[in-house]
């Protein structure tokens, strides 16, 4: 492809996934390696999101298909918005170009957002990696801000053991700045600055299998706001696996993350009308799924059934909290039309939730053990092997007959090259 025809291409995608960013991705991380604390973790602290949130996000996942693509291909962008509530998009956007500037020097661009009801953060990360050898690598990247305050610098030790997996062990300088070209009068306690550091790994095959996994640190902090007399506490663990195989014919898949936030808030000087407060948040998920294919009256047709637990707790001063859910799901995707390069296929799904909370008394008193069930159905269109659109529509079938059925939207688009 022509440099100037590619860079017409990147703009457009950029354009596409800026324009859903402006709403508010999944409680699943996109990229670990570049986590850190954000500016607005102060202002509110995560609390239980309720019976059917867990069922959105799960909902509006993209087709793990799609992440394969994204690993193969040096410049590549996907996206989705879909309605969470009245008020709030769930979205999760995310561009990346790639490409060597000397024989050894290579310019990455990232670009992602995610935003939901746990997390609200975008990103732009400018990166250089020099390849000393083959297999080796040292990165350094940043995240520019118009806010210089929010400004990280991180570096990277890059090891490639194949052509096919790449090691990245990382220490990310979180507003590196902050102390000094801060607009505002807060400050980190010079002896708990913010850091982020961990391991990601990803490795795929030729068949569409891929492997990510990671662990990331970010380290105790305190956090001082002397115009409002406050004290802000952070730290953070995180680990994830994300694997996905061919076997006998069918691919099997499965996500796993947990995660552990320390938060808390406490006045910072005499006269503070701030109210000590402190939050333990812990959260765990495992999808499972299998991707089976050779149904229907021609062979053609592909069911993907999977299940989910999440499992998520709330320590707090306020009372203590504890909610279960579990997923059981299944897919089906059944060709409607090729034309050329091009094909179009149907997917309706049902998923059930299985929600149960536990000591919610003083952190969610409305929550309650539920039954509910969803039907979904998507269309999409696959324009050759580069791009895909995917227009979702999912219904509330225990409101069937008593309430509004219609339960909100998801538009999903991917493009590589």
């Amino acid at each position: 492809m022509e440099p100037a025809c590619r860079f017409r291409i990147l703009a457009v995608v950029s354009l596409l996934g800026l324009a859903a960013g402006i709403s508010r991705a999944h409680a699943l991380e996109s990229f670990p390696e570049f986590g850190t604390l954000e500016e607005t973790e102060p202002d509110r602290f995560e609390r239980p999101q309720g019976s059917e949130y867990q069922s959105d996000v799960l909902t509006y996942m993209k087709p793990e298909a799609w992440e394969y693509e994204w690993l193969t291909h040096p410049v590549a962008a996907d996206f989705t918005v879909g309605s969470i509530s009245p008020v709030n998009f769930l979205t999760g956007n995310r561009l990346k170009a790639r490409g060597n500037l000397f024989n050894a020097l290579e310019f990455r661009f990232t670009y992602f957002e995610e935003r939901d009801q746990e997390r609200d953060s975008a990103h732009h990360i400018p990166e250089f990696v020099f390849w000393p050898t083959a297999r080796v690598g040292v990165s350094v990247f940043f995240e520019p801000s118009y806010y210089k305050r929010q400004d990280d610098l991180g570096l990277a030790l890059l090891f490639r053991p194949n052509d096919r997996h790449e090691l990245r062990v990382f220490n990310t300088w979180v507003d590196v700045t902050r102390a000094k070209r801060n607009d505002r009068g807060d400050t980190f306690d010079p002896g708990a600055l913010p850091y982020a550091r961990g391991i990601v790994g990803r490795a795929w095959d030729e068949e569409g299998g891929f492997t990510e996994y990671a662990v990331r640190q970010e380290t105790r902090t305190r956090w001082r706001f002397p115009d409002q007399k406050l004290e802000y506490g952070y730290s953070k663990l995180f680990a994830s696996l994300f694997a996905r195989r061919k076997a006998d014919g069918f691919f099997w898949s499965v996500r796993a993350q947990a995660d552990r936030k320390l938060e808390a808030r406490a006045p910072d000087g005499a006269g503070s009308a701030v109210t000590p407060e402190a939050w333990t948040n812990t959260r765990a998920f495992v999808i499972a799924r299998a991707q089976i294919p050779g149904f229907g009256p021609h062979r053609d047709w592909e069911i993907t059934p999977g299940a989910e637990i999440a499992l998520l707790s709330w320590r707090t001063t306020g009372g203590d909290a504890n909610t279960t859910d579990v997923l059981p799901h299944a897919w089906l995707k059944i060709p409607s039309f090729v034309s050329g390069r091009n094909s179009g296929y149907w997917n309706p799904g049902y998923e059930m939730t299985v929600h149960r909370p536990y000591g919610s008394e003083g952190v969610n008193p409305s929550d309650r053990s539920r039954l509910e069930h969803r039907f979904n159905l998507a269309y999409g269109v696959a324009f050759a092997e580069s791009a895909e659109l995917r227009l979702l529509g999912t219904a509330d079938l225990d409101c069937a007959g008593s309430c509004t059925i219609w339960q909100g939207g998801d538009m999903q688009f991917r493009m590589s090259f």
